[in-house]
């Protein structure tokens, strides 16, 4: 193996990913604890080290180096893992390379904001303060893809990007074979007599159903020495690695069910990240 390139690459990694990690760590600030007048600066400091994250993905020096490792010979003297690295690598820059820096800088920090704005607006049930920012992620959405994947169809292109191969007729298809079986299910549903979810919807101390979701995530084999548990507007999980996974949730006022559910869901996803093999 060309151990000057395999190390080389291997150092600009690392440098790359503490530029994410930083990033990740204000996304997740941004999302769980920032009070509203520090969102300004913590979204500026997202953009940046996401934009520098992008920038270092499209030079060409590492451009160069991904060459190097995929090709012939050298590519097969790598283990499984940094395979894996330098092919999904390759692929991300391939698709970086055709966007426009400044575009990209645009798109990070226009979602960053468009994120704060829906946490105000789905806490005042407010859709017209939001409407703005979703039709500018829609326009943005659009641009992207015309950049990466032009003459396209733009829902394929965002649907392949988090299931490759999957396109809108694959979906129609499943969906309208979905619809035909519901057509005589759901009314045998709706004439069913209504369950008794009374013992769940009603008022419960918010710190109760805290450690009842908390019960349930060890329940689940959720490792805390690896993860923890936040409160958010709308549930999610940030991986940090295996060993820092972030899992948060929403509580309500009138019941319990729902923080039950959604805290077993994003316990899912958490027992995921804690079980990816640290090799990759």
């Amino acid at each position: 193996m060309n151990q000057t390139v395999f190390e080389q690459f291997k150092a600009y990694y690392r440098e790359m990913e503490s530029y994410s990690y930083a990033a990740q760590k204000i996304h997740w600030d941004l999302e769980t604890c920032a009070p509203e007048k520090a969102a300004k600066k913590a979204i500026e400091n997202y953009t940046f080290f996401r934009t520098k994250v992008f920038q270092m993905s499209t030079a060409p020096e590492y451009a160069a180096m991904l060459e190097k490792l995929n090709s012939p010979g050298l590519y097969e003297t790598l283990d499984e893992a940094w395979q894996y690295t330098v092919r999904r690598r390759k692929q991300t820059y391939d698709n970086f390379i055709r966007i426009p820096p400044e575009f990209y800088a645009k798109t990070v920090k226009d979602r960053a904001e468009a994120g704060r704005v829906w946490q105000e607006a789905k806490r005042t049930n407010n859709y017209s303060l939001f409407a703005p920012y979703l039709k500018r992620e829609i326009e943005n959405a659009k641009e992207k893809a015309a950049y990466t994947n032009p003459g396209e169809d733009a829902y394929n292109v965002l649907i392949s990007e988090g299931e490759p191969g999957m396109t809108c007729e694959i979906i129609d298809k499943v969906f309208n074979e979905v619809r035909e079986g519901l057509k005589t299910l759901l009314p045998k549903i709706l004439s069913c007599e209504e369950p008794d979810n009374s013992l769940f919807v009603k008022k419960y101390d918010p710190d109760h159903v805290r450690a009842a979701c908390r019960f349930l995530l060890e329940y689940i084999g959720f490792d805390f020495k690896a993860g923890s548990m936040a409160e958010v507007e709308h549930p999610l999980t940030a991986g940090f690695g295996r060993n820092d996974v972030r899992v948060s949730n929403h509580y309500y006022d009138d019941t319990a069910i729902d923080p039950m559910f959604s805290i077993i869901h994003e316990g899912g996803h958490g027992l995921f990240n804690q079980g990816v093999d640290e090799k990759y």
